[in-house]
C-alpha cells in the first residue's frame, strides 16, 4: 500500500518503502514555508496562541494587569474591583477610636518606617488577640495550578496579620527576628491577612490615582494566600489581603473558589470598623 501526494510540480510516494521525491517541489514548499514565518503579521497572530497554551508565570508583588488578566482567565476567576466597603461584610461593630492619619517621612530610616507602620496596623486593623508581624525580606507567598500552568512566584507580603498566641510562641523561638519562609509555612493556620504598603506617592502618581491602582497585586496575593491556606495546611477559610498607604486602603478577599471581590476606602469611612480583622 502507498500514499501519494501530488502537487503542481512534484509527487512523493510513501510506503513499502518507497519513496519518490521532485526536490523542485520541495524547494518551492520550503520557500513559502520560511517566507510565512519571515512575515510578521503572520508572527504577531502565533502570539495569543503561545499565550494560550505555555505557562504563566507571575510575581504579585510587581504584577502587571494584563499578566493577571490572563492569569485569571486560564484559571476561570473572576475579580470584581468597583466595589465599595463594606463589600461583603455584615453586622460589623462601631469604631469609636479616632483613625490617625498616617505621614510616609522620606528622611525616616527603613526600620522606623517599618515600625511606625506596623503600631498603626496594631492600633486601627488588628483586635484584641491579633498580632502584626512585619515581612520586608522573606518572598514566602506562593501558588501553583499544576493543571493550567499558571504559577505565583514568591512574593513579599511586608505585614501578616497572626494570632497573638502563635506570634508571641515564635517570638520565644526566634526572639525578634524576621520569621523565615519555613516559620511562615508553620504559621499558616494562625494568619488571618496580610497589608501591602505603598507610599503615598506612589498611588497618588497611578492611573486611577488611588488604592485602586493595588487592584492586581492584592487579588493576586488574595489566591496566593487562600491557595497555600487551602492546599498546605488544608484549612478551608477565606483570608483578605489589605493594601494602601494607611490613609487610603483596597481590601481583596475570595467569595468562593472562582470569584474575588476588590473594596477601596479612604481612612474616613473606617468609622465603622471595616478594616477590623
Amino acid at each position: 500500500m502507498a500514499i501519494c501526494m501530488q502537487g503542481r510540480n512534484s509527487t512523493t510516494r510513501y510506503g513499502h518503502g518507497q519513496c519518490h521525491y521532485h526536490s523542485a517541489g520541495a524547494r518551492g514548499v520550503a520557500s513559502a514555508v520560511s517566507e510565512l514565518l519571515d512575515n510578521e503579521q503572520f508572527q504577531a497572530s502565533l502570539v495569543p496562541l503561545l499565550r494560550r497554551h505555555g505557562d504563566i508565570c507571575i510575581k504579585a508583588s510587581s504584577i502587571r494587569h494584563d499578566d493577571l488578566q490572563r492569569a485569571l482567565h486560564r484559571l476561570n476567576i473572576s475579580v470584581q474591583t468597583g466595589r465599595n466597603l463594606p463589600c461583603c461584610l455584615t453586622g460589623a461593630s462601631p469604631y469609636t477610636e479616632t483613625v490617625e492619619e498616617f505621614s510616609w517621612r522620606f528622611w525616616e530610616s527603613a526600620r522606623t518606617e517599618v515600625l511606625k507602620a506596623a503600631d498603626w496596623l496594631r492600633k486601627h486593623v488588628c483586635l484584641p488577640g491579633i498580632a502584626v508581624v512585619p515581612i520586608t525580606n522573606t518572598a514566602w507567598l506562593r501558588a501553583h495550578w499544576s493543571k493550567e500552568h499558571v504559577t505565583i512566584k514568591g512574593s513579599k507580603t511586608q505585614y501578616v496579620f497572626i494570632r497573638q498566641a502563635a506570634a508571641a510562641a515564635m517570638r520565644e523561638r526566634i526572639g525578634e527576628n524576621e520569621p523565615t519562609e519555613a516559620w511562615l509555612l508553620e504559621l499558616l493556620p494562625a494568619v488571618l491577612g496580610v497589608y501591602v504598603a505603598r507610599e503615598t506617592s506612589y498611588i497618588e502618581d497611578s492611573d486611577e490615582g488611588d488604592a485602586r491602582c493595588l487592584w492586581a497585586q492584592t487579588a493576586a496575593e488574595t489566591l496566593a494566600l487562600n491557595i497555600m491556606l487551602w492546599n498546605e495546611a488544608r484549612i478551608r477559610r477565606e483570608l483578605p489581603v489589605f493594601g494602601g498607604d494607611f490613609n487610603q486602603h483596597i481590601i481583596a478577599h475570595p467569595t468562593s473558589a472562582t470569584e474575588v471581590h476588590c473594596a477601596a476606602a479612604k481612612g474616613t469611612s473606617m468609622a465603622d470598623r471595616q478594616l477590623a480583622l
